[in-house]
């Protein structure tokens, strides 16, 4: 950022005042509008400009209704497809002062517009207060700057919780003029730099808790209100503390955090000092004896008295639902029982998420009686919560709009079948939603195909619908799986279909999942009859290499053609990139855990004969977004079969028994082909590769010849280099494993 030099700053400022002395127009300004002028243009990083320039003040009064007008539009517009809003925004705090101290004496020096200046500036300011132990002994760089009014508007508008997090640090110990006023971070601040905390991208890195708890406990010494999500927050953040899998001690820590707050609610509880793994404070302790309900005593959170904050700080069903998830991460009965007691003793009817979190807990334990059970629950409380609505309403409802699972809802229920092997009900609810999808494509084509083959359409859609009417009654009545009508299949729902596929050993429904998802992710395309059927390939999984043929077909094209084929290609690429990396690791998983070992007298022509023989996606000629109805009926079972304990036990048996003969090195290395058709800038985890690697070492008997050609191809697409210092330059396990298979690998074949 351009600063003005010293002199020129001074002349503007001594020109402004002349000509508001001499009232030059009606532009007159009192001194305390001059320096919120003077502070708002240092903190929007401006080029120099004179204050009181009526042209300059027209430019930055355009440039703050800018601002509010996208705060606006982005807090307030319904998210759609073409204008969502962006993830994780804050709304600034436009309209409030953010400035104060005195106006400008010489040019800002110290630099505030990155994270890492922002940082290095804390940093400095908080060991000149360690070496010193005096806030007035600081260098007067710090007090000539302005850096107050410059960091309190950067905490009001930034979207980045770390720079926030470093303009509160250095703000805390940045001294105040003795005429103004405490606190000395405003408590709208506070409160924007809390909702940036919880706002922050998931996974929240280690010591979030502690951040959290520091602007908690400076709010109450200020006098400020602690509101209930503030409180929940640190609830949320006590259980998790950066780590993937919590302790009972993160469990016991929260445990502790919801006690202390129903003591506060009820006006009777003091704070406490419990401490979590990480060393730091759980309650907020010394909070006044009233505790944090604060009653009518000077020590009341609310600063203006009242008993608003008592009732603010009772748990709600967010405080209990986000302990039992607490409990449930834990894996600890014990602690899952409590937290279930707690929730039932405050009175409270628990919501989706406490059911989702339970069904997580029996899924992994493979107790498919308490997923059932919990389905059960679920379903009773939609049942009550219909009720209460035709009552309200005085009339019955329709069929069609009647509640059910929802999206997040159905993908965890499809997630706990799946996981515990049951496939069968995971491919019934699967076919279930896809037929959402499927219903309108059919509607398309039956209106343009009504001259043909309409009877037999009809009669073929009615006994469609019959089955999947049965279909949605047998998950009813057998597994208490009630799906709402407007529930569709997301990436999710297909990349846990992929993986269940992939570790049970079923390759053909993983390749018809894929090419589901990639049919469903891309848009409609034109009729067979408009296109060639080399342009409809493009889509495919594992295309037909006809190279010749391609070009001779190519010369015939036009121009509207070959357009129409390159836009194919882009989107087929793009979908690829956005939507398969995940579905190609769990392939490649399933081929590190099922491959066989290739006989060695086959030849190229037989693999690629073998290949069709094995993968219909590749040997049809037509895209995934045709005969979309006849497809998913000939793959799927029947009705009865989908939901028969019995065939699923037998067939995953079966299948463990016997080595499946298309897990083969042919078949992986045509799709290791299509691998590579990525976008170079696809940025690739460790364990992607390190599952690659895996899988052509099964396939291939741990040929040293084919794991160099797969390193060498995947470092030359990508980029990305197998030493062990990881894709971004941070190692783990699988990146130090791949580094130490790479150079075995390249020492045999040297």
């Amino acid at each position: 950022m351009d600063h003005p030099s010293s002199s020129s700053s001074r002349t503007s400022i001594f020109d402004c005042h002349d000509s508001i002395r001499k009232g030059k127009g009606k532009e007159r300004m009192s001194p305390a509008a001059i320096v919120s002028i003077v502070h708002q243009h240092i903190a929007f990083g401006a080029r120099p400009w004179e204050v009181g320039n009526p042209n300059v003040q027209e430019k930055e009064l355009n440039l703050m209704e800018t601002l509010q007008r996208e705060a606006a539009r982005r807090v307030n517009t319904p998210a759609t497809e073409g204008n969502a809003p962006v993830s994780g925004f804050v709304k600034p705090l436009l309209g409030r002062s953010t400035s104060a101290g005195l106006p400008l004496k010489r040019p800002p020096t110290i630099p505030t517009s990155t994270t890492a200046d922002l940082e290095a500036l804390a940093d400095d300011l908080e060991s000149h207060v360690t070496a010193t132990s005096d806030v007035d002994a600081l260098p007067r760089i710090y007090r000539l700057q302005s850096l107050r009014p410059r960091l309190l508007s950067i905490l009001a508008t930034t979207q980045d919780a770390s720079s926030a997090w470093a303009a509160y640090r250095a703000l805390l110990i940045l001294p105040r003029s003795a005429d103004k006023p405490r606190p000395k971070v405003p408590f709208a601040h506070r409160h924007r730099l809390l909702r940036l905390l919880a706002a922050s991208p998931r996974p929240r890195p280690r010591g979030r808790y502690a951040q959290v708890l520091t602007v908690i406990r400076a709010l109450y010494d200020a006098g400020g209100t602690i509101q209930r999500w503030e409180w929940n927050l640190l609830l949320d953040c006590a259980g998790k503390e950066g780590w993937r899998r919590p302790r009972e001690e993160h469990f016991r820590a929260a445990l502790a955090l919801l006690a202390e707050m129903r003591a506060g609610g009820a006006g009777a509880g003091t704070g406490t000092g419990h401490s979590t793994p990480g060393g730091t404070g759980v309650g907020i302790g010394g909070m006044g004896s009233g505790g944090m309900g604060g009653g009518g005593g000077s020590g009341g959170v609310g600063g203006g008295g009242g008993d608003g904050p008592a009732r603010l700080l009772s748990p709600d069903i967010f405080s209990y639902t986000t302990l039992l998830a607490h409990a449930v991460r834990t894996r600890v009965p014990a602690a899952v029982r409590h937290a279930v007691q707690l929730l039932a003793r405050a009175g409270l009817t628990p919501g989706i998420h406490a059911h989702m979190a339970l069904l997580y807990y029996f899924a992994q334990r493979k107790d498919l009686a308490g997923v059932r059970d919990t389905l059960f629950r679920l379903r009773q409380r939609e049942l009550e919560q219909e009720q209460e609505q035709e009552q309200e309403q005085g009339r019955e409802q329709d069929k069609a709009d009647r509640t059910g699972l929802s999206q997040t809802a159905l993908n965890v229920v499809l997630w706990a079948f799946a996981y515990n092997g049951r496939l069968d009900v995971a491919q019934a609810i699967y076919r279930v939603v896809r037929a959402h999808i499927a219903s309108p494509m059919e509607e398309e084509e039956l209106k343009q195909d009504q001259e043909q083959d309409q009877e037999q359409d009809q009669e073929h859609e009615h006994e469609h619908e019959q089955e999947l009417a049965l279909l949605e009654n047998a998950l009813a009545e057998r597994e208490m799986i009630v799906i709402a009508r407007g529930v569709l299949p997301d990436v999710a729902t297909y990349h846990i279909l992929i993986q269940a596929y992939a570790y049970h050993g079923d390759l053909r429904a993983c390749l018809e999942t894929l090419a589901d998802m990639l049919a469903t992710f891309i848009p409609p395309l034109p009729r067979r009859s408009e296109r060639s059927s080399s342009s409809s390939s493009s889509l495919l999984l594992f295309p037909p290499h006809h190279h010749n043929s391609g070009r001779q077909q190519k010369t015939h094209f036009g121009e509207q053609e070959q357009e129409q084929e390159r836009e194919l290609k882009e989107r087929d690429s793009f979908t690829l990139t956005t939507t398969s990396v995940t579905a190609f690791r769990s392939i490649f998983l399933g081929f590190a855990r099922h491959g066989v070992l290739s006989s060695s007298s086959s030849s190229s022509s037989s693999s690629s004969q073998q290949q069709q023989q094995l993968h219909p996606i590749a040997a049809t000629t037509h895209t995934p977004h045709e005969d979309v109805h006849d497809r998913y009926l000939t793959r799927l079972p029947p009705p009865p079969s989908p939901l028969s304990s019995s065939s699923s036990s037998s067939s995953s048996s079966s299948s463990r028994a016997t080595p499946n003969p298309e897990w083969t090195l042919p078949t992986l290395e045509a799709l290791f082909v299509r691998f590579l058709e990525l976008s170079p800038e696809t940025r690739l985890r460790e364990n992607t590769l390190f599952w690659l690697i895996s899988a052509f070492a099964r396939t291939s008997g741990h040929d040293p010849v084919i794991l160099r050609s797969v390193f060498e191809r995947v470092e030359d697409r990508f980029g990305w280099r197998c030493d062990g210092s990881g894709v971004n330059g941070n190692g783990n396990g699988n990146g130090q494993r791949l580094a130490h298979i790479r150079l075995k690998v390249f020492r045999a074949t040297s």
